[in-house]
């Protein structure tokens, strides 16, 4: 059998007020809870499409201010160009293996591996293997200004040469 896995993201951080966190929990009703509970439609790989697909959870639309989905990237398959973008990026590999750029670097990202992106690293990330790989993705916190550009493209040109100053005169 599969051991059970859960993620508990606590977002946002914590207040500063300490010491209301160290008051015993009380039980409480919570009215119309069920509206808490979300179950998105997950494609089946046979539904995917070249490139990332994602299934948005929570976003700033159901109320919280980060933004929860799942990816999905077919076998061979790329997820967006190398970009960055002004907030967090989480990912936690839920099945199969993604691999990430990270700045200058790349990793593989696999299942139960989670690789967080702070704003302003450039990354993306990639599907190389045979199988087809899932991630869940969180945005921390969702940008609230849509008119702004989400993320910004990067293309990485290859090394730098060898500077060669201009002479004097």
């Amino acid at each position: 059998t599969q051991p059970e896995m859960h993620l508990e993201v606590i977002a946002p951080g914590s207040s500063r007020d300490l010491m209301s966190m160290l008051k015993p929990a009380q039980a409480r009703k919570v009215e119309n809870a069920d509206q808490y509970i979300h179950q998105p439609k997950v494609p089946a790989q046979s539904e995917l499409k070249p490139g990332l697909n994602g299934v948005i959870f929570a976003e700033r639309k159901t109320g919280t201010n980060e933004q929860m989905r799942i990816d999905s990237t077919l076998p061979g398959q790329g997820g967006p160009k190398t970009h960055v973008h002004k907030f967090q990026q989480v990912y936690f590999s839920i099945e199969g293996q993604t691999t990430i750029s990270y700045g200058l670097a790349t990793y593989p990202l696999p299942k139960y591996s989670i690789a967080v992106i702070p704003a302003g690293v450039v990354h993306t990330n990639s599907n190389k293997t045979s199988a087809m790989e899932r991630h869940i993705t969180l945005l921390m916190p969702e940008p609230k200004d849509r008119s702004e550009p989400f993320d910004i493209e990067f293309e990485q040109k290859g090394p730098a040469g060898p500077s060669t100053p201009t002479a004097a005169r």
